[in-house]
């Protein structure tokens, strides 16, 4: 029986204490109608207070007009206070510049917030069946085991009560209380992926093992259990404090929780396992900067592990004449070899690599400079076909920002010629027409092997 199963549940989870006043999430949807009529008829059991909430994004025209009207009368038929909140989406996804689902989940968010004030829980209607669905988008996008943990119960102040209630549950229940909901239109395309893995992976999955969705559950439970013990133990690292030379001797699963848990709470930063797997190779490493989402950094400066919104990268500046010879700038040591065609032939071992460090010589004025790179250099490297900032290319090779101002570039005039770790101009590139070549070696590279 579906009520017994949510009283379990809300027991399981300590969802909910005597007293607490509840805002349901209701939409008109079987799911959200079905809580909404438990939870009321469950009130004095629970001794708790209701209050319904519908959001109108205004994103259906009259399909959503027609659902708040619903959720109206549903409420004023079981006498269940109700507020109604209308919201032009479209308009703050224009001036926000996210996309629709996004910004329709962070404003139903706000808002629930709003009413529900700091003592209120917020109660939305996501099933066991909801639960296997983002478990499957979840892995198909590759997540870590925070994606397998799915649709948490309880966060913060947010319940589910319908958590290990499956959709088939909850259609049994509105028809055995002769209750009545609307559908929402865009649930019944295929052209979103939640939707196609509703439609069509589920039920795929369900012919292989009828009983997937309790399946799916104990994976899910037992992801959870593990992800919390690992998340109680990040916990105490971060109550310790740890260097970058003791997380040499810490396992990596709890090295990358511990991660994960310093951003989300110093920098308001969820990350994905890409950042998490760079983070700690810096740690590891004892040095270095990682650059992780909405410009935030994490470095290891004498031994220290930092997190900060604000990296500076190295500023001292270069330009010296490029000459024939050793030039040595703050950070490095470089030599110009000047090669006629047939010598440079004669180089043993040549390949590709060297041509990015090779340029035309008599394409060169003797005003060339080898300098630091300056703001808005950019350059049109051989082959690439279009031009690019060096910001954009530093950004696309994961180059460290405390690490780019020790790159060289070579500049004649207003022109960028070569651009050091990407290549040579199109304009400076040598051809079966060049006669004389200018080479750069840069020390410690060797870039005939």
């Amino acid at each position: 029986m579906m009520k017994t199963k949510v009283l379990n549940t809300i027991t399981k989870f300590n969802m909910l204490n005597s007293g607490d006043t509840v805002v349901a999430a209701v939409s008109g949807g079987a799911d959200s109608i079905a809580m909404l009529h438990l939870l009321w008829d469950l009130k004095s059991v629970l001794d708790i207070s209701i209050r319904a909430v519908h959001i109108n994004h205004n994103l259906r025209g009259d399909e959503s007009l027609r659902d708040e009207n619903f959720v109206r009368d549903f409420c004023e038929q079981n006498n269940i206070p109700l507020d109604v909140i209308s919201v032009d989406i479209k308009g703050i996804c224009a001036d926000t510049k996210t996309g629709i689902e996004e910004c329709a989940r962070i404003q139903r968010y706000k808002l629930f917030s709003e009413i529900a004030g700091d003592s209120g829980k917020i109660a939305t209607a996501h099933t066991l069946s909801d639960a296997a669905e983002t478990l499957i988008f979840n892995i198909c996008r590759g997540s870590g085991i925070k994606g397998v943990c799915s649709i948490p119960p309880v966060r913060d102040n947010i319940i589910r009560p319908l958590i290990e209630v499956s959709r088939d549950e909850v259609e049994l229940y509105i028809a055995d209380n002769g209750l009545s909901f609307v559908t929402d239109s865009t649930n019944l395309e295929d052209d979103y992926t939640r939707n196609d893995i509703r439609h069509n992976i589920i039920p795929k999955l369900c012919e292989i093992n009828p009983a997937f969705l309790q399946a799916a559950s104990r994976l899910i439970n037992s992801a959870r259990m593990v992800d919390e013990y690992v998340e109680n133990e990040a916990r105490a690292l971060i109550e310790q404090g740890i260097t970058a030379a003791d997380a040499k001797n810490i396992d990596k699963v709890l090295l990358c929780k511990y991660i994960e848990l310093r951003c989300k709470n110093e920098l308001s930063v969820t990350l994905e396992s890409k950042h998490v797997e760079a983070a700690v190779q810096t740690v590891l490493e004892g040095t270095g900067v990682c650059q992780l989402p909405k410009n935030t950094f994490l470095k290891v400066e004498n031994g220290n592990i930092i997190l900060t919104n604000t990296v500076k990268e190295n500023t001292q500046p270069f330009c010296v004449p490029l000459t024939v010879g050793n030039i040595k700038t703050p950070y490095k040591n470089y030599t110009v070899l000047r090669l006629t065609k047939a010598e440079y032939e004669n180089q043993q071992k040549v390949n590709k690599l060297l041509f990015k460090y090779t340029l035309d010589c008599d394409k060169i004025s003797e005003n060339a400079l080898l300098r630091s790179r300056g703001e808005g250099d950019a350059i049109k490297l051989q082959g690439r076909g279009c031009t690019k900032t060096l910001k954009k290319l530093f950004c696309e090779s994961k180059i460290p920002l405390n690490l780019r101002g020790e790159y060289a570039v070579i500049s004649d005039g207003d022109r960028l010629l070569w651009a050091e770790g990407f290549g040579v101009s199109q304009f400076a590139a040598v051809t079966e027409n060049t006669e004389n070549m200018l080479v750069i070696q840069i020390e410690g590279e060797d870039h005939y092997q």
